[in-house]
């Protein structure tokens, strides 16, 4: 069985200055816990029920570019 980990929202409580620098660590983590595939939100604002549109919203190309970078 394979595992993954699906990025819906962006917004961490290190708040939008540590995004990346969070947003790589949780990867690093996820990856060592033995994730096997990470996928991201492909949408520009965020979905209601998800969290509120004013959440912080990445582009997912890059978004997986930057993740790649960091595992």
């Amino acid at each position: 069985m394979h595992f993954g980990l699906h990025i819906a929202d962006f917004t961490f409580d290190s708040g939008p200055a540590e995004l990346g620098q969070t947003l790589a660590r949780h990867v690093r983590h996820a990856e060592d816990a033995g994730i096997q595939r990470i996928t991201v939100m492909d949408h520009f604002w965020q979905l209601p029920g998800i969290g509120p549109v004013e959440h912080e919203m990445l582009e997912a190309y890059a978004t997986l570019g930057f993740l790649a970078a960091h595992t």
